[in-house]
C-alpha cells in the first residue's frame, strides 16, 4: 500500500520512495527486513510513469548473479 506522506513506523523501519521530480510527489511504502517487496511507480515523465513489481524483478536478476556470489551474500 503506498501512501503520499512519509512516516517511519517503529515495526517497519524501511522506506520505499517513489519520485517524480516535476510534481515532488513522493508515493512511500514501509517494510521492514523479510516483507515482500510490493510494485512501485517508476516515473519517465510528470504523470507518466509504469509500475515496476520489485519482489519478482529483484528475484528474477538474483537468479542471475554467480553461485559463488550468491554463496558469499547467503552466509
Amino acid at each position: 500500500m503506498l501512501s503520499s506522506a512519509p512516516h517511519d513506523p517503529a515495526d517497519k523501519p524501511l522506506t520505499l520512495a517513489a519520485y517524480d521530480a516535476g510534481r515532488r510527489r513522493s508515493p512511500t511504502s514501509n517494510r521492514r527486513v523479510g516483507d515482500l517487496l510490493p510494485s512501485m511507480p517508476l516515473f519517465l515523465a510528470p504523470e507518466q510513469y509504469l509500475n515496476v513489481p520489485l519482489e519478482p524483478t529483484y528475484l528474477a536478476a538474483y537468479e542471475g548473479v554467480p553461485r559463488f556470489y550468491r554463496n558469499m551474500l547467503e552466509r
